[in-house]
């Protein structure tokens, strides 16, 4: 992982390195200028972990996060800073955590595992599509349902529909555990879109409606019930 030291003090730089340092899993940058970092990523360089100290001139630490997010939306933001009263501004840049300083090896240790964690569950939640344009990733989070056409599927999201040759079968056992049921023999659906359901029908949070099976019923309703209460 591409790891970035953003403080304009080097010895916090440093510090932070030593902790960071031997550890095969981080490639490590350091900046103690943050125009230098704003003008890498504006050339194109990416990170995905930034630990960046919160008062900096010219740009204080959630400018420098706001700048960052015009180009990447995706990488791990922790501040540094002896003061949390900034915390909640941190929001606006979808800041990951505040660290204290001097930084605590605890602390950062459980940081770095918990973003970890966070990147196993994007992982799991991506579903790579073999298409006639070529393998396109998409989060699963985004599918609607899913509905078998002989031996093809199409993939329903908010803006599109996509077909691809693969059983619908086949992508059911991919996504076991992942929040998906099947309705009917056709149609396997996100229980995260339902939004109300009968005995003949589900529906989906865009007003899409689906035909349920008479004898996934029973079945539905407990998947269902398991997953609004964290169980599935």
């Amino acid at each position: 992982m591409r790891v970035a030291i953003l403080d304009d003090e080097q010895i916090f730089v440093d510090s932070l390195y030593k902790l960071l340092f031997g550890d095969m899993n981080y490639e490590l940058f350091t900046y103690t200028d943050p125009e230098k970092l704003l003008s890498d990523y504006s050339q194109g360089k990416r990170f995905d972990i930034i630990f960046c100290d919160v008062i900096m001139e010219p740009y204080n630490g959630i400018e420098v996060g706001r700048k960052i997010r015009s180009y990447d939306s995706t990488c791990f933001i922790i501040y540094l800073t002896s003061d949390l009263s900034s915390a909640p501004r941190g929001y606006e840049v979808n800041a990951f955590r505040y660290l204290l300083k001097p930084i605590d090896e605890k602390a950062l240790s459980a940081t770095l595992g918990d973003i970890q964690e966070e990147i196993r569950k994007k992982q799991k939640n991506l579903l790579c599509l073999d298409t006639t344009f070529g393998s396109m990733i998409m989060n699963t989070e985004d599918i609607l349902y899913m509905e078998a056409n002989d031996k093809e599927t199409t993939v329903y999201t908010d803006d599109d529909s996509l077909t691809v040759r693969k059983n619908l079968t086949d992508f059911e056992e991919q996504l076991s555990g992942q929040h998906f049921f099947r309705i009917h023999r056709k149609t396997l659906v996100n229980l995260g879109r339902v939004q109300q359901y009968d005995a003949l029908r589900v529906t989906l949070d865009n007003g899409s409606t689906l035909i349920l099976s008479r004898r996934k019923y029973k079945e539905f309703v407990s998947a269902f019930n398991a997953y609004i209460s964290g169980e599935f």
